[in-house]
């Protein structure tokens, strides 16, 4: 299933435009269909749980748990994906 625009999971995962992480990440994520819910800050004028100053930025239920290069190692970790 990967990511989407509406996920049912609690794992969002904040993009920008313009942002090589940000598309490493969400292809990543994609790849090992871990569900979350994506939302593009630069298309979309949704509220974030806190100030978002690093893109990419992965929340669960208003926490940040991992931005930038070390989400896909929080997900390798906490999902144990090889």
């Amino acid at each position: 299933m990967g990511c989407s625009e509406a996920g049912t999971m609690s794992y969002t995962l904040y993009i920008a435009n313009y942002c090589p992480a940000c598309t490493r990440v969400k292809a990543y994520i994609d790849t090992h269909n871990i569900e979350c819910r994506v939302i593009n800050l630069d298309e979309n004028d949704a509220e974030t749980p806190m100030p978002i100053m690093i893109f990419p930025a992965l929340t669960e239920d208003a926490k940040l748990l991992a931005y930038g290069c070390d989400i896909t190692p929080y997900f390798k970790r906490v999902l144990e994906i090889s």
